[in-house]
């Protein structure tokens, strides 16, 4: 008998727990005939205030994350199931994740899987989980709407699943890629009433504390410094230290750098600068990947916490919007850029293309720099009122 068997059921009784309802009840209070009607950390607390809302969401979280921590200390063989690696795990999350929204214990009546949700995803996932929670923080904050953040947060989870996986159906990713896809789905279709109200402009807002402010305003000026700080770093330091150095120790080889290897010894001058690039760009090539995932999560979580900003001009977020097209154009031209790199070898007439596409790149990235360093310049004079 295989352990899901026995350990799945398990983690439905574990996600089933109710943590909300239990508050309430010990305090006089049915959560289903107040405020949302919803039993969830949200709901409690607004009805019985912050603290309890806070100590649910970490219980929620908890009963999220520790069935899935559970099963990944399983042998790796007891966590592949019908033939499908890591099944154990995100069969796991799953279990758990469908116990919080249909929880046997309450007739299936449920909450709407946030907390729960993260809590395995962070197991499964913890750098797309990251990024999703740095989002729901921002946006929350922001717009004074959990829902919000938590529809936002959704997408932003499978953005960043996607970006960091590829291959997202491939037999090592399938298990995972599944449960992120329809668990999400189950999150957007819980808010849907949420969706609802929001367009009519009727969403309960947080109330407008210093503390939502400060930590819109914090991740605003983090976000814009990380996003500015590494462009000037990757474009003007690091790259081009990068190439002349290369450069260097193959016009000089043999040298110390080169451990008494004559990499160049018959090449003409020509031959040594085209190995020296091929050298450079290999070692920067890979890091371009990373470089505009952290551009345009920088980027989106600027834009998003200039929203609170929003009734002190929007020329703050004009610039940031601006920001964000030229991130995902040279993040899709650095595409073009890598296709042009290899054809060009098999067809020289690519060459100039290539370096067309080329200096279009290098431009973007120049221009993200320049209105980056004017977004966070306008971040030293920011409103000391962010919200109405």
């Amino acid at each position: 008998m295989h352990v899901a068997w026995w350990y799945w059921p398990l983690c439905y009784l574990c996600g089933a727990v109710p943590f909300a309802w239990i508050i309430a009840r010990a305090k006089g209070v049915n959560l289903f005939q107040v405020g949302s009607g919803n039993i969830g950390a949200t709901n409690l607390g607004r009805t019985l205030g912050r603290k309890y809302g806070i100590l649910c969401f970490l219980l929620d979280f908890l009963k999220g994350a520790v069935p899935v921590g559970i099963a990944s200390l399983f042998a790796v063989a007891d966590r592949t199931v019908w033939g499908i690696p890591q099944l154990l795990n995100v069969g796991a999350a799953v279990a758990t994740f469908a116990g919080h929204l249909f929880p046997i214990y309450l007739r299936f009546r449920g909450g709407k899987g946030v907390a729960a949700g993260l809590g395995t995803i962070c197991v499964l996932v913890p750098g797309p989980a990251a990024i999703t929670g740095l989002f729901w923080i921002a946006t929350t904050t922001s717009t004074r709407m959990i829902s919000a953040g938590s529809m936002v947060g959704v997408v932003v989870l499978w953005l960043s699943r996607y970006f960091s996986t590829p291959e997202w159906f491939s037999l090592p990713n399938l298990a995972t890629s599944t449960y992120l896809l329809v668990g999400g789905a189950f999150v957007l279709l819980k808010h849907y009433p949420n969706a609802r109200r929001m367009l009519a402009g009727k969403e309960n807002l947080l109330k407008d504390t210093s503390m939502n402010r400060s930590l819109s305003r914090s991740i605003h000026v983090m976000a814009l410094g990380l996003w500015f700080g590494s462009g000037v770093m990757f474009n003007l330091i690091s790259a081009p230290s990068i190439f002349r150095s290369f450069e260097e120790v193959v016009q000089t080889a043999p040298n110390d750098r080169t451990v008494g290897i004559d990499i160049t010894a018959n090449g003409t001058a020509e031959q040594k600068k085209a190995l020296s690039s091929a050298l450079a760009g290999a070692a920067v090539g890979p890091i371009f990947p990373k470089y505009f995932i952290l551009h345009a999560v920088c980027a989106g979580l600027a834009l998003i916490t200039a929203y609170s900003m929003r009734h002190h001009g929007n020329f703050r977020w004009i610039i940031i919007a601006a920001g964000n097209l030229t991130v995902w154009a040279g993040w899709l031209i650095s595409g073009k850029v890598a296709d042009l790199r290899l054809e060009r070898l098999s067809d020289p007439s690519l060459k100039e293309a290539f370096a067309q596409w080329h200096l279009l790149s290098l431009g973007l990235s120049l221009l993200t720099i320049v209105i980056s360093g004017i977004a966070l310049g306008f971040a030293g004079n920011l409103p000391s009122q962010q919200q109405k």
